[in-house]
């Protein structure tokens, strides 16, 4: 239906009965979704905090994992520089202590051990002669290592002239994904870390 009285010339008539139909129609529409309308509102629906929280759940998901691995990966290379640190530090004694603070002699060598413990943790030690001296620790539980290391260090520097003498091993996280291999030279007893990937 279409009035030609000028104004409404050739538009449809609010007379019409499929025009009124039409109007109708799209006023329903408009009601049943004007609830999803931001500007008509004050304040949040259900429906969207859940929204919401959903996404930022799915953000923490996927997060999580890549922290975890992050700090798996530091732990480890905090552990490889200890060790590299205590086999120096080892080394040091070695070379500069002769006697201990009452005088009497001491061994001239220095063993280090490096590997896994009565508790199935990685720990590493030291003895001088017949006693157990620093440096010595345990790494953390979920740092593993494969082979281990035991070194006599002579005055001269010289690591090694023990027939069960290992100058490597490697240390590692639980699932193998990061690996980190800590060396000693035996002629110079200098120790060097490095990243397997």
């Amino acid at each position: 239906c279409f009035c030609g009285d000028g104004w409404g010339e050739g538009r449809r008539s609010a007379s019409c009965p499929s025009w009124r139909s039409e109007v109708l129609w799209r006023m329903g529409c408009r009601k049943r979704w004007e609830w999803l309308s931001f500007s008509h509102r004050s304040g949040f629906l259900l429906f969207e905090l859940l929204l919401v929280l959903f996404l930022f759940a799915l953000a923490s998901a996927a997060a999580v994992p890549m922290l975890w691995d992050w700090q798996e990966e530091r732990e480890l290379d905090l552990a490889s520089e200890e060790v590299a640190s205590a086999i120096r530090e080892a080394q040091m004694i070695a070379r500069n202590e002769s006697e201990d603070a009452k005088g009497t002699p001491l061994s001239a060598s220095v063993e280090f051990f490096c590997a896994v413990n009565e508790t199935g943790r990685v720990a590493y030690w030291s003895s001088q002669g017949n006693r157990y001296i620093q440096p010595s620790g345990t790494l953390p539980a979920n740092v593993y290592c494969s082979g281990r290391i035991h070194v006599l260090f002579r005055k001269d520097g010289f690591a090694g002239s023990m027939d069960k003498s290992r100058y490597s091993m490697q240390l590692m996280t639980k699932d193998g994904k990061h690996r980190q291999q800590i060396t000693v030279a035996m002629y110079t007893g200098r120790v060097r870390v490095t990243r397997i990937k």
